[in-house]
């Protein structure tokens, strides 16, 4: 990375507040670019396909860091985010360390199979971070990652469509039985490469909000509208395939408050146009209307909730707030089979409640608030430290996607799974506010702060 011409150089410490000249990304660039994008594509993938213990993700963004400290990338500062993660890393420690301490049973795999989430999160930022410093590289990557996921929704189709080649070949890079023997009492849902529909539900999702967003407000990360357009159907089907209601009310909510009251009307338009479209011409509408019935039954006669609002009620109130009252202040500590009868929390805020108490629901607290201030719109007291103005509208849908976010993981998890949560997080390497990066050779960071 350190062998740029000189004219390359020269062109790169002309950059100014308001951006750089926009140059052809050189062949290497598409391949960093490709492999920053694969982390959140392949987060789904079960441990050990390659390397014991291990995702394809993780494998990545280890190989990503080290070959970006080989190449003499330098951080000069990490940003916001990757202090919230630590903090969150450390909230969990001390909670299960604590734990350890009153039951040594529990064992050392405590540690791995509580920290081990965040700190594949902070080692997927870091990998994105260094990928900062490579000019052209951030938009080429969420380009990437949008076409993956379009790619990834004809996957889902398929798998709706129960063809069988692609069910074992899912089932096998995931570890999901579930995907070629459903349960008989409910919908066959999409999972894509991931291990449960929520998962990918929510990166279909996001998918969709940063593309209609950099669509709607002209800053588009594609060259041609054509390949736009094949991405957007592609998001489209794959997150309709996933039949998952709250990361579609989730798009759709954070597509509209993103693009902004003005724009909204043609977006909204669009949307029932294409969800109509996708409903009549695939066998999606059967499915989503067997899913609504699913969905609005009840669990019982006296209820008047939707049944899966229902039944979270029921296993919150009857497995976990019991736990979590056990100790207030540091939770029950890692969940074991023998703690609960059903195996999901089912809700993010509960999960890191029950496993740490206050003290990791604090870290939490952090993490979250940093990835949104990370993700927060550009000001001319805090000028960001990226240098292409179509990055406003990923801040922007990025961060309206975090805040709808919070309202889904009262009922999911999402920011434990894959998914959407490691497209947030190399979102926020890339393009966020605050962090500054250089390669070896450059006299100044690439990314540099307005005057």
């Amino acid at each position: 990375m350190a062998g740029y011409s000189a004219s390359t150089k020269e062109s790169f410490r002309q950059g100014t507040g308001h951006g750089v000249v926009k140059r052809p990304a050189v062949p290497w660039t598409h391949f960093l670019a490709l492999l920053i994008a694969l982390m959140p594509l392949l987060s789904g993938t079960r441990r050990g396909l390659i390397v014991p213990g291990l995702k394809l993700s993780e494998i990545l963004a280890i190989l990503l860091v080290v070959g970006f400290l080989i190449a003499g990338a330098r951080i000069l500062s990490v940003g916001p985010l990757a202090v919230g993660i630590a903090g969150y890393i450390l909230s969990l420690f001390v909670a299960t360390a604590y734990h350890q301490f009153l039951d040594p049973t529990l064992g050392n795999f405590s540690f791995v199979s509580v920290c081990f989430g965040p700190l594949a999160l902070l080692a997927i930022y870091f990998a994105a971070l260094y990928g900062r410093a490579v000019p052209d590289l951030p938009r080429l990557a969420i380009r990437y990652v949008l076409v993956g996921c379009a790619l990834m929704g004809v996957l889902g189709l398929l798998q709706a469509l129960r063809v069988t080649p692609v069910l074992w070949m899912t089932s096998t890079l995931t570890g999901s039985t579930r995907i070629i023997d459903p349960l008989n009492w409910k919908i066959s849902r999409s999972i894509g490469l991931f291990n449960s529909w929520h998962a990918y539900a929510s990166i279909m999702a996001l998918a969709l909000v940063l593309l209609v967003v950099g669509w709607a407000r002209n800053q588009s990360v594609f060259d041609s509208r054509i390949i736009q357009g094949l991405c957007g159907v592609g998001i489209l089907i794959g997150l309709g395939s996933a039949l998952t209601f709250d990361m579609m009310a989730v798009a759709f909510a954070a597509a509209i408050v993103a693009v902004g009251i003005r724009r909204a009307a043609r977006v909204a338009v669009g949307a029932l146009v294409a969800a109509v479209v996708v409903a009549l011409s695939t066998p999606l509408g059967d499915l989503f209307s067997q899913r609504v019935v699913e969905q609005q039954s009840t669990s019982s006669r006296d209820s008047i909730l939707p049944q899966t609002i229902a039944f979270r009620l029921e296993v919150w109130k009857n497995d976990y707030l019991p736990l979590f009252v056990e100790n207030v202040i540091f939770g029950h500590g890692p969940i074991r089979s023998t703690d609960r009868v059903f195996a999901y929390v089912e809700s993010q805020y509960l999960s890191v409640l029950v496993a740490g108490g206050l003290v990791a629901f604090a870290g939490f607290v952090a993490m979250f608030g940093s990835l949104m201030y990370q993700l927060r719109s550009r000001t001319k007291q805090d000028f960001p430290s990226t240098s292409d103005s179509n990055f406003d509208a990923l801040r922007r849908a990025g961060f309206t996607f975090s805040a709808f976010a919070l309202v889904a993981m009262l009922i999911h998890p999402y920011m434990r799974d894959a998914g959407s949560s490691q497209l947030l997080v190399v979102l926020a390497a890339l393009v966020g506010s605050g962090p500054v990066v250089r390669l070896q050779g450059m006299d100044q960071p690439y990314w540099r702060r307005s005057p």
